[in-house]
């Protein structure tokens, strides 16, 4: 028995000093030269207003993290990880330690911009190399840090999050307040359910979706007056209304628009927390400076191969509008991830729902005008939605994602921007004319006059060129000899060699060229 108990005591004794040799060695970690946490890159550190919390920025692939720690008996303890907190994707979260920086507090409609300052604080938030977006501002209110400040991109879609109301404004003007309670503590928040405007905040359980990848895209449109709207299922006069004819939506709440047909428009919205609906409303309903965007639609006759559902929202779940059987008819409209956006008919009405794709004997076609494309990146196979730029000087074609690139002329050359940088470096592609007296050795030596290194082409393709790299900055010059002379250059961070300079490139593999002049 006193063996067993004198085991005991010298297990515990192992114990307590082992908890005591790691608590010696927390004490000594220096957070803010961590690189890596749990098998997480660390992309950013801050103590704020060098108090007894710290927090780190954390990357793992697509995804982002923000994890806190706390200072006690003199060990960083780890007090929460929150996956919500942050953004996903490419970009890396960063850090600002914001603590007796003025701030904007917003009394009645007037801002003061002088009389008051933040106390321990730090916003967190990511750049596209001009801007900062998605950027909360936290601070510590007892004990923990509250969401105080929101910015979704520069001086648009600020918000002042009170404990009980957020304001809303732009660029310092137009005060919209809404009464609404959000979890503010940092472990908790979530800013996915964050709403962005005032129209959001009328709806907080049922915040706009992120759509499945495909060849839908919708814009938030704030519809003027009051009453409610009807919602057909389809366009036309001879179009199913769902909930049992009386299917509408409120101007008052958040509405996607993704285009235009004839004198109806497609739109998107709330119905309950996780519930959506899809149909069509008047194009007279939207606002004046709305842009028409025709939908376009490739119409594609198909068979129903298996049993399936038809539903009304853009998910896949929501109200089944009807179950499809073995042989029937349908027109596919459109490709939504794995689903498809299909017409038929009910009850000698005509109505638009979304079903696996599966269930039919054909496939999609993109919108009329454009083509479908396919690339893999580092993170994966991604579908691109092509559309045509022609170059009017040489009768040439390259086709985009204009969903990933926009095009710009400036007269000389043609430059591809991205629709979304994430990544806080240059990217972009040039496509212009080589002149009949462009040197490939002379372009190369101003490069290395610049201090750049020069790499050779991976010979993917068999144009002429090479790689200059300075400070993880990559240009890729290709020169395509054919019945024209064109130099591309792509421009990217060494990050982007295995994601957006495969996008890039896919553009300059699509160029046609044109004998007619």
């Amino acid at each position: 028995m006193k063996r067993a108990f004198a085991l005991v005591l010298a297990l515990l004794l192992c114990a307590s000093l082992s908890i005591q040799a790691k608590a010696e060695e927390n004490a000594l970690i220096d957070l803010s030269k961590l690189r890596e946490y749990e098998g997480w890159e660390v992309t950013d550190y801050v103590r704020p207003n060098q108090s007894d919390w710290a927090f780190l920025a954390l990357k793992s692939g697509l995804q982002n993290s923000l994890a806190g720690f706390k200072l006690m008996g003199g060990v960083w303890q780890e007090q929460f990880v929150n996956f919500n907190a942050v953004p996903q994707g490419e970009m890396r979260i960063r850090f600002q330690d914001v603590s007796g920086i003025s701030r904007v507090e917003v009394i009645g409609d007037e801002f003061d911009f002088d009389n008051y300052k933040y106390g321990t604080a730090f916003s967190c938030y990511w750049s596209n190399g001009e801007t900062r977006e998605n950027c909360c501002t936290f601070e510590l209110e007892e004990d923990t840090f509250y969401i105080v400040d929101y910015s979704h991109w520069g001086q648009s879609g600020l918000i002042n999050i009170k404990p009980d109301e957020l304001i809303f404004f732009e660029a310092y003007t137009d005060v919209r307040r809404v009464k609404l309670k959000i979890r503010r503590e940092i472990a908790r928040f979530n800013l996915a359910q964050l709403p962005k405007n005032e129209r959001q905040a009328t709806q907080p359980d049922v915040l706009p979706p992120t759509l499945a990848d495909g060849w839908l895209r919708a814009k938030e449109i704030p519809l003027p007056g009051r009453e409610l709207i009807p919602v057909f299922s389809a366009p036309g006069k001879d179009a199913l209304r769902l909930a049992d004819g009386k299917a509408a939506l409120s101007p008052k709440g958040w509405v996607m628009v993704f285009g235009t047909e004839g004198d109806s428009a497609m739109v998107l919205y709330g119905i309950s927390p996780g519930r959506y609906r899809a149909g069509y409303i008047k194009a007279s309903h939207l606002p004046d400076w709305y842009e028409d965007n025709p939908l376009n639609f490739t119409r594609v006759k198909a068979k129903v191969i298996r049993q399936a559902e038809g539903v009304e929202g853009l998910s896949g779940v929501g109200e089944v509008i009807t179950k499809l059987k073995p042989g029937q008819e349908v027109t596919l409209l459109s490709r939504i991830g794995d689903f498809v956006y299909y017409e038929g008919t009910l009850n000698k009405k005509t109505y638009r729902a979304v079903a696996p794709l599966n269930a039919f004997d054909q496939e999609p076609s993109p919108p009329v005008g454009m083509a479908a494309g396919e690339i893999t990146t580092r993170y994966g196979r991604e579908h691109l939605l092509l559309t045509a730029m022609k170059d009017e000087q040489t009768g040439s074609t390259l086709w985009y994602d204009a969903r990933l690139l926009s095009p710009f002329y400036n007269g000389t050359y043609w430059y591809f921007w991205p629709v979304t940088n994430q990544l806080d470096a240059p990217l972009g592609l040039r496509f212009e004319q080589a002149g009949a007296d462009f040197s490939m050795d002379n372009l190369q030596q101003d490069y290395l006059d610049k201090g750049y290194d020069i790499k050779p082409l991976d010979n993917r393709l068999p144009e002429e060129g090479f790689i200059a790299v300075k400070e993880g900055q990559w240009e890729e010059i290709r020169l395509h000899t054919g019945v024209h002379r064109y130099l591309f250059t792509l421009h990217y961070s060494e990050r982007a060699k295995d994601t957006w300079r495969i996008r890039l490139l896919y553009t300059v593999e699509t160029l046609t060229e044109s004998d007619f002049n």
